[in-house]
């Protein structure tokens, strides 16, 4: 299915990159579900014990990681960088699509909190998903771009790729990352 390419490091796939994606709830919701894990690694690994102040995200589709770790307060600056041209990506829809998220979330809380019913018969209540700050403490500011990752420039505090590796060949892409990101990122 997939054709390696050492030249450029990427591998060739059948995915139509001109197909412009919209914005909506579904692949916000979507999204979510990845990123309660990785923030949740993340958190535990002691990589959000201080704020960073530049972060890459690869493969970044919409921008929500970059979106919901600057309204976390984890990180100050945010370049996604994904192949895809994407519409809608201004923070007003993201805005409009966390807080669906938020208040659906709260609802669930609530009911979930009296039935006691999981997925496995047990409801975590502190889940990141259910504390999610209603007031960030900044507006994010997240940058787009659908530049080659080979040709970045600049260093970086946090790289981040959710699901999104498959797509590059391994040798390659780590060099890469090891020169962008800072000595202590």
């Amino acid at each position: 299915m997939y054709n390696f390419s050492k030249k450029t490091g990427l591998k060739e796939d059948h995915y139509d990159y001109k197909i412009k994606v919209p914005l909506d709830y579904s692949s916000f919701a979507s999204d979510m579900k990845h990123f309660g894990l990785c923030y949740n690694f993340l958190l535990k690994q002691g990589i959000f014990k201080y704020k960073r102040d530049k972060h890459l995200d690869l493969g970044a589709g919409h921008g929500h990681f970059s979106f919901l770790l600057q309204v976390l307060n984890k990180v100050n600056h945010s370049l996604s960088l994904d192949k895809r041209p994407f519409v809608n990506t201004d923070n007003f829809n993201h805005f409009m699509n966390y807080y669906k998220f938020l208040i659906k979330m709260r609802i669930k809380k609530i009911f979930q909190k009296t039935s006691l019913l999981g997925k496995f018969g047990y409801v975590d209540t502190n889940s990141i998903y259910y504390n999610l700050p209603l007031i960030p403490r900044k507006i994010p500011n997240i940058s787009f771009t659908q530049q080659d990752i080979y040709k970045i420039k600049g260093k970086f505090d946090l790289i981040t790729s959710v699901s999104s590796l498959e797509f590059f060949t391994m040798e390659a892409i780590f060099k890469k990352v090891s020169q962008l990101l800072n000595r202590k990122g």
